[in-house]
């Protein structure tokens, strides 16, 4: 019986189990023991030209994988690509998502998304073999699935996490966007209304406090604008309004609560009264609890130092 050379189960163990015919050829591999393995269960295929490795582990990689490795021209898209790239609020349903540029192919467990075009910049192929959508473009098709607000708190995270910056975002929706295309109008509108230069936001929590801060009225605050204090260490509140010299910080007890926080954080709200800033506290209980009250506070706060 033919075995498995190392070489070979050295691809099996970097690709999820997963290889095909071309690939298992390079590596020493004849069509005969190719059959053979199949044929003695060592080996399993997955559609023509596309083999699994019996013992590999299933999993969602072996699954992309598996897509991937049916055709060049596929790319792993939408929720499955934010999975991958760690977009929050991603949920895989039973089928993979991908996309194809003008292909018109029939792949096991994939829902597939054709487009008219995915150039080489939109994708990012890993060692691996699975081949995803880039982040921005991810973004893009993800405009399609989610909501306004959905869409807002991805844009933050891709920001935040510097995995492609507003420009880039922008540059995107011009070249993708058009009449009838799903998502377009809400990327474009999304995208628009965000200013470039403004910081990302921390955390979602943080998303949601600054929409009710402008739904108030109120001006937008900056984002981690830098303070400096009297003992000359600089700190940056997670919303700072500079001519009322107000300061607001979104807390999130489940991590930011104990003794030794609390005890920081009053000392550091001692600090900005030193140099004339008032400091405010938001926390997520606040959010879902009294939300309106908090902001109420705080606006209250902005208004009567901008008159002052």
């Amino acid at each position: 019986m033919p075995a498995l050379t190392p070489l070979v189960l050295d691809w099996f163990a970097a690709h999820h189990g997963v290889a095909n015919v071309p690939a298992l050829m390079k590596l020493g591999m004849t069509r005969g023991q190719l059959r053979y393995l199949v044929d003695a269960d060592v080996l399993l295929r997955h559609q023509r030209g596309v083999l699994v490795l019996r013992s590999a582990p299933t999993s969602i990689e072996q699954r992309a994988a598996l897509t991937c490795a049916s055709s060049t021209h596929v790319a792993i898209a939408r929720v499955t690509a934010g999975l991958f790239w760690g977009y929050h609020g991603m949920r895989l349903g039973s089928l993979i998502d991908a996309t194809s540029a003008g292909h018109q192919l029939r792949l096991p467990g994939v829902s597939l998304h054709r487009c008219d075009s995915l150039p080489v910049g939109d994708v990012v192929e890993r060692t691996d073999g699975i081949r995803l959508t880039s982040p921005p473009r991810t973004v893009f098709d993800l405009a399609a699935q989610l909501d306004d607000e959905q869409l807002t708190a991805l844009i933050e995270q891709v920001l935040r996490e510097r995995r492609c910056t507003m420009p880039t975002l922008l540059a995107v929706g011009r070249r993708l966007c058009a009449p009838g295309r799903p998502g377009s109008g809400r990327f474009a509108r999304v995208t628009s209304s965000r200013p470039s230069w403004l910081k990302p936001t921390g955390s979602r929590l943080e998303l949601v406090v600054e929409r009710a801060l402008l739904k108030a009225g109120l001006p937008r605050p900056r984002r981690q604008h830098p303070v400096r204090l009297l003992d000359g260490s600089v700190v940056h509140p997670d919303f700072y309004w500079p001519d009322e010299r107000v300061a607001l910080e979104v807390d999130h007890e489940t991590w930011h609560g104990g003794q030794l926080s609390g005890a920081y954080d009053r000392q550091r709200d001692r600090m900005l009264r030193a140099v004339g800033v008032e400091p405010r506290r938001v926390t997520d209980t606040d959010v879902r609890q009294a939300l309106d009250a908090s902001i109420t506070d705080v606006a209250l706060l902005v208004r009567s130092r901008s008159r002052r």
